[in-house]
């Protein structure tokens, strides 16, 4: 069957707008019945540890998860720990977000199946082309609108210009990533090359070469079943 999930912090806005755009997903496909939805849970302020405390249980009540939906890098990191101890790394599907370096690396040894690329220098280079555009009085076009999530005077949708991102797996990761230089090339393979990488519960620390590389602490993740 396919998802098992564990939501983030429901007080973070992002959370509720990833959460928001997996439903819109994921919701026809469950209805008709092509997935189950086995296990769903928020992760407090998107802590790897509770990522993989959620993953543990889904684990321990179902025992036909074909996918873990996850967020971001870091807590996709908890949820393969678990995964890892149940001896089921590499047979499960886990998404994540960030392309972070530990991401990549266990992209490239199977244990991660994707993670989403923002690019930085595009992000960084558009957002100063706006603010120089609104410092100059000219206009603005945006291509979207964003839910601000505000409680106390209602929710307003703010205009926005959205960029494309970039999925990345194992067949594109050297075309992207590394081609873009967001990591190297010797950095995203090292973990085959005989990097030491190692999880250490219940942080989830992640050391490689003597660098204790700390996982990002939020998350959003479902873990699924293909219906038969």
């Amino acid at each position: 069957m396919l998802p098992s999930g564990c939501a983030t912090a429901p007080t973070d806005n992002n959370a509720r707008l990833f959460k928001q755009g997996q439903d819109n997903v994921l919701a026809p496909l469950v209805a008709r019945g092509d997935i189950e939805v086995l296990h769903e849970d928020w992760a407090a302020d998107w802590s790897p540890a509770d990522a993989k405390k959620i993953m543990n249980a889904a684990i321990t009540s179902h025992d036909d998860i074909d996918a873990v939906l996850a967020s971001n890098d870091g807590t996709a990191g908890g949820a393969i720990q678990s995964l890892k101890e149940a001896q089921l790394a590499g047979t499960v599907v886990v998404t994540g977000q960030d392309a972070d370096l530990v991401a990549c690396q266990r992209i490239m040894a199977g244990t991660q199946s994707m993670t989403v690329y923002k690019p930085v220098h595009r992000l960084a280079r558009r957002a100063a082309e706006l603010a120089v555009d609104l410092a100059a009085g000219r206009p603005v076009v945006a291509n979207g609108a964003v839910d601000n999530g505000a409680a106390d005077s209602g929710s307003r949708q703010v205009p926005a210009v959205l960029l494309e991102v970039v999925a990345v797996t194992r067949e594109n990761l050297m075309d992207t990533v590394v081609a873009e230089g967001f990591h190297s090339a010797e950095e995203v393979s090292g973990l085959l090359n005989g990097m030491t990488l190692l999880a250490v519960s219940p942080e989830i620390k992640f050391i490689a070469r003597g660098t204790v590389l700390m996982l990002a602490v939020w998350m959003d993740v479902w873990i699924w079943r293909k219906r038969s």
